[in-house]
């Protein structure tokens, strides 16, 4: 069974799916999220989800490259040989033992003699190989999901502690290694983005992945900043080969080119309970071991895992540490009322030290988990650090008392509870849904730096009560209303959205780059996507903002539509339809007066040879995903995510996935890179 489960029913997602998302979201730096569950998945959670597969789905496309992830790639590198990941010992402590008896096992078996096994600590960062030709710094790519291309970030990596820009010795070498933040530094850093009104960062990796795909033009402050840190774990090339011969080799020659590298120590299976008590000091995020095979020629013998290039290397194998795992008892529960009206509860303890911080909580994620386990002030439950950053509730110890069904926090309102599982409140006024539904709304226009007390503030003053008030705010109405000039200015920019306006401090300079942003014209243009994503709409994302941009001409031709003709439209059901009809029908005296300061701007597809046609792209491309969609769609073609009967056409590349196999079944036409690339020559 490869269906993944919940409360034991199939819920028609494949593991390969969610592995899909989850590789997504860890190459991002985004926090990994169950996309069936909601909740984020831990480590050892993710590896017990590739484990099942390995035993019951051996041929899965998960094992035919290092990640599934769908980061896209646009400046490209070449990495020769690929950039790969290793095999795990993950699980209980005797799975782990297992796996690694059984791997050490495999090359006493292969060789006839014990080999010596060196380890290092397993940075939890993000991996990087910096391309030198000649001993001068030529490209940085990271990796990427199938290992052989990574994205080019030369620019930001110039800026990265201990990464020379030309080396000692005029070598052409690979030197891979990880990008990491200290924890001590990670501290300033967001330190620094209250300052600027940057986004505080959620923890160090997501920090660092953040920063390595930033536009350096736009954001060179910031990137030199950053307090990125690199250390080495490779050097790839021919020249670089006949300088080493072992891992300990490599490791010398690699710190005389300039490198710090991770320290290698001989491997014994005593000294783990070491390792997992002492990996917690360090200044940086680890996650486990790296155990290698010291003789480099006998790790190139062992081969691979699979029969693919980018398959695990059988010379090396990861261990991963187990979680550490607090047990506290709950003092109290608070409930947090979210932007749709969903109550989330908290809970709350004392101080406990985990993973090298103070927690005082966690969530429990929804008012079902409550219920069904009796958690009140009392209940002794278990808590641990998802990625070793946010705590999480994982098992109950002892039971409290049954609690009743809270009233609303915010607003002190009947809350409803929904399949005895959520607790939501319908109240259209509840203050914390309106604070929340404005930041949503500035963030999807694009809006950065606007944060919760920022906006309650202005409601609270009653400045703003509807989104177009927004566009009323003049930083002299703010400074009458108490708030400083530097805070008043900078608001007013965020909202016009002037690009890094924290930088600009002669206010005369400040307040014409306002001007130009579209102060002047008493309106601001953005996308008619953003628009509707903006507006909030339930049950209604981004694709259905897509959807209406590609469609209409202009936005008051949704006012005409009736529910069942939404239906029409690819990507929205019954449900969809309902709540966009509702809300345009409540909604349109607001957006009427919306739409004199927010411009929505309708982009339709360019008409040629594919107008419509649909188009659905599954795979690895030459040259990147984007290059060949932006392609079709100057031809008038339309773009779409999934695989459906009103598809057209489903281009196949390398390790194509589910969408393929649909895509044949229901007989639509599929072309590969060279049939399109035909299509596109006669188009």
């Amino acid at each position: 069974m490869e269906y993944y489960e919940i409360n034991g029913k199939q819920c028609g997602k494949t593991l390969e799916y969610i592995i899909r998302c989850l590789d997504t979201s860890y190459e991002k730096g985004e926090p990994c999220i169950n996309p069936v569950t909601g909740l984020e998945v831990l480590d050892s959670e993710y590896d017990e989800m590739v484990e099942y597969l390995k035993k019951h789905k051996p041929s899965s496309i998960v094992f035919s490259k290092p990640s599934l992830s769908e980061v896209p790639v646009e400046s490209k590198v070449v990495h020769d040989p690929p950039m790969l990941s290793l095999e795990k010992c993950a699980g209980t402590e005797l799975d782990k033992l297992e796996k690694f008896e059984n791997w050490y096992q495999s090359i006493v078996d292969k060789f006839g003699r014990d080999p010596k096994i060196v380890a290092s600590l397993k940075f939890d960062g993000i991996a990087i190989s910096l391309k030198y030709k000649d001993g001068v710094l030529e490209s940085a790519g990271l990796r990427s999901g199938d290992g052989d291309y990574g994205e080019n970030v030369i620019e930001n990596a110039k800026w990265i502690v201990d990464v020379p820009l030309k080396l000692p010795m005029k070598i052409t070498c690979d030197i891979r290694g990880e990008v990491y933040c200290r924890k001590s530094e990670f501290k300033e850093v967001n330190e620094y983005c209250k300052i600027i009104g940057e986004e505080v960062r959620a923890n160090a990796r997501n920090h660092v992945a953040g920063v390595l795909r930033r536009k350096f033009d736009d954001h060179m402050e910031f990137i030199r900043r950053s307090r990125l840190n690199f250390v080495a774990y490779d050097c790839k090339g021919q020249e670089a080969k006949k300088y080493f011969r072992t891992e300990e080799e490599r490791s010398f020659f690699i710190e005389n080119l300039g490198f710090p590298h991770v320290v290698l120590t001989d491997f014994d299976l005593t000294d783990l309970e070491m390792y997992e008590q002492e990996h917690r000091e360090h200044d940086f995020l680890v996650d486990g071991l790296v155990l290698s095979i010291n003789d480099l020629e006998f790790q190139e013998e062992m081969g691979r895992f699979g029969n693919s290039s980018t398959s695990n290397p059988r010379g090396k194998i990861a261990w991963k540490f187990k979680d550490e795992i607090a047990e506290v008892t709950v003092k109290e529960i608070i409930w947090d009322t979210g932007r749709t009206g969903h109550i989330i509860p908290v809970l709350e303890f004392d101080g406990v030290e985990l993973e090298g911080t103070t927690v005082t909580k966690c969530t429990a994620h929804n008012i079902g988990q409550i219920i069904q386990n009796k958690i009140s002030p009392g209940a002794v439950i278990q808590i641990v650090k998802s990625g070793k950053i946010i705590p999480k509730l994982v098992k109950v110890i002892k039971q409290g008392e049954e609690i009743p069904v809270p009233v609303c926090p915010s607003c002190k309102g009947v809350a409803n509870l929904e399949d005895d599982m959520h607790l939501v409140c319908y109240n259209p006024s509840c203050p914390a849904q309106v604070v929340k539904k404005y930041v949503h709304f500035l963030s999807s226009l694009g809006v950065k730096g606007i944060a919760e007390a920022t906006i309650r503030d202005l409601l609270e003053k009653d400045l703003v009560k509807t989104f177009v008030d927004l566009y009323t705010l003049t930083p002299s109405i703010l400074m009458d209303a108490g708030f400083t000039k530097r805070f008043s200015y900078l608001t007013v920019a965020r909202i016009w959205m002037v690009e890094n306006p924290e930088k600009i401090q002669d206010y005369e300079k400040l307040w014409l780059e306002i001007e130009l942003a579209g102060f002047n014209n008493s309106y601001v243009e953005v996308p008619a996507s953003k628009f509707i994503t903006a507006l909030g709409i339930p049950e209604s994302g981004k694709e259905v903002g897509r959807i209406i941009e590609q469609n209409f001409d202009h936005i008051q031709q949704l006012f005409i539509v009736i529910q069942d003709d939404w239906k029409k439209f690819e990507g929205i059901g019954d449900i969809t339809a309902y709540h966009i009809d509702k809300y345009l029908y409540e909604h349109q005296y607001i957006i009427q007066d919306l739409l004199m300061k927010v411009r929505p701007i309708f982009k339709k597809p360019t008409q040629g040879a594919f107008t419509g046609k649909t188009f659905c792209f599954t795979g690895k491309f030459s040259g990147g995903k984007k290059k060949w969609q932006q392609l079709v769609e100057e031809q008038g073609g339309v773009i779409k995510g999934s695989v459906s009967k009103k598809l057209d056409y489903c281009i196949i590349g390398e390790n194509a996935g589910s969408k393929a196999a649909k895509a044949e079944e229901l007989s639509i036409i599929t072309l590969n890179e060279n049939k399109l690339e035909n299509l596109l020559k006669g188009a």
